[in-house]
């Protein structure tokens, strides 16, 4: 018996369409996959490399390799991937600076450039960078889907930082000599030399902008009013506060009074006169110095010292001590006063006060001086913070406020323009200058440029 072929049922051709057409789905859908897994992991590899080849860029110059800002980062914010330490700017990276670069995405940076390197709006297959944290984003972002759900990538991330960290500094603040033999400011990052200008305006965030010096605080005949807009002049490295290892900033040159101070060659200086002046002066140097210290970055502020002087110069506490050695007003020197009605500064109580008959005080000498040439310091007159008392006999004393004068910490001779009152002349005026020292925040972040006065290192 032959029999016949009965051929595919409609059923089982239904049946085998089907298996086709999901195994086809099944293969597009993977490949669709693949797709959008080959765009991630494509950003995250550009990702990975620049912030390797910033990192670098950074060690070696101190600097970001971008300066255009990119205002609009609401994609950015809305995916939840700025975090609390992308503070302040985000910067156009600068992808020529960075060398051996190769790329997956980024192509409008061309269009950046071409554009003489000016931010536009339609800019988004472009990388930024946070100034601060240092983050780098993609704008444009890349597409994936999960769960049936289209989701944004800008980073290699999800979730921006949770947590405040301090992202600027690989260590704390700190003084090390180079290999030329430089003593130079540190974090491991920047290194600013003493000296250096760092780009700190005193105005900026300032709530007080005025400060008056009162006849009752200063002695001198008519109120000292300082302003904050008058002061033109720049700021530079002083050095680092081995206590707090923040860095110091001096001024440049004097701050002087706009009115009620002394007047001369285009100039204004501050008066301290007589016994007042010489009880109140070191607190008013540094409360004047105070209005200087209000601005970004800064933690405070007080007026330059013989300390400070002494550490640029390099002179020593051996070079203090053995300062008039053998003489009646050497340093250290101890001369006993007895005589009735002798009139003498109190340095426990802060006040003036008078021997009585049969009583007797014992006063040290504290005063020395030296001349010098460091540009840095000398060549203008002002005052330093420290007071000093010098014993010339067992009847003439007197008392003055360390300050310095041309070439010369202090002067030559405590007489001559640094002495406020002494038993044997009247209260003086005298009258110079006033350098503010300011204290920057332990955390703060500066961008190292070349340090000159034209290209200061800047603060973030």
């Amino acid at each position: 018996m032959i029999k016949k072929d009965k051929g595919i049922t409609l059923i089982s051709l239904s049946i085998a369409v089907i298996i086709i057409l999901t195994i086809t789905g099944m293969i597009l859908y993977s490949a669709k996959d693949n797709i959008y897994i080959k765009n991630l992991t494509n950003m995250q590899n550009d990702i990975a490399n620049l912030r390797d080849k910033v990192s670098l860029y950074y060690s070696e110059y101190g600097d970001i390799p971008a300066q255009t800002e990119y205002p609009d980062i609401t994609n950015l914010e809305n995916a939840g991937v700025v975090g609390v330490n992308d503070t302040g700017k985000f910067l156009i990276l600068e992808l020529e600076r960075l060398d051996g670069l190769t790329l997956n995405y980024g192509e409008d940076y061309e269009t950046y450039k071409a554009n003489g390197y000016t931010y536009s709006s339609d800019l988004t297959d472009i990388y930024i960078i946070n100034e601060n944290s240092h983050n780098i984003f993609y704008v444009e972002g890349i597409r994936v889907k999960e769960n049936d759900q289209i989701k944004m990538y800008y980073t290699d991330y999800t979730e921006g930082d949770k947590e405040a960290v301090i992202l600027k500094e690989l260590q704390d603040w700190h003084e090390e000599t180079n290999e030329d033999g430089e003593t130079i400011i540190t974090n491991g990052i920047a290194q600013l030399k003493i000296g250096d200008y760092v780009d700190y305006n005193p105005q900026d965030r300032a709530t007080k902008t005025s400060y008056t010096s009162t006849r009752g605080k200063s002695g001198h005949t008519e109120d000292q009013v300082f302003n904050l807009a008058s002061y033109q002049y720049g700021w530079r490295v002083l050095g680092v506060d081995e206590e707090t290892n923040e860095i110091l900033l001096v001024a440049e040159d004097f701050v002087g009074p706009d009115t009620g101070g002394y007047e001369e060659n285009g100039r204004t200086y501050y008066y301290l006169s007589g016994q007042t002046g010489y009880a109140n002066g070191i607190e008013e140097l540094n409360t004047i110095s105070q209005l200087y210290g209000q601005g970004k970055g800064a933690n405070g502020a007080r007026s330059i010292t013989v300390e400070d002087v002494n550490k640029i110069v390099g002179y020593e506490q051996t070079d203090i001590e053995n300062w008039g050695k053998g003489e009646t007003q050497a340093y250290g020197n101890q001369v006993t006063y007895s005589t009735e009605g002798f009139t003498y500064f109190d340095e426990e109580s802060k006040t003036w006060k008078t021997l009585a008959s049969g009583e007797s005080v014992t006063l040290t000498n504290d005063y020395y001086q030296y001349d010098g040439n460091n540009s840095f310091i000398y060549g203008k007159s002002y005052w330093l913070a420290n007071k000093y008392l010098i014993s010339y006999d067992e009847q003439t004393i007197h008392w003055g406020i360390f300050g310095v004068s041309g070439n010369s910490m202090n002067t030559g001779d405590a007489n001559d323009c640094s002495m406020i009152i002494g038993t044997s002349s009247d209260g003086r005026n005298r009258y110079k200058g006033i350098r503010p020292v300011i204290s920057l925040d332990a955390d703060i972040a500066i961008l190292q440029q070349e340090g000159a006065s034209s290209n200061p290192h800047q603060i973030q």
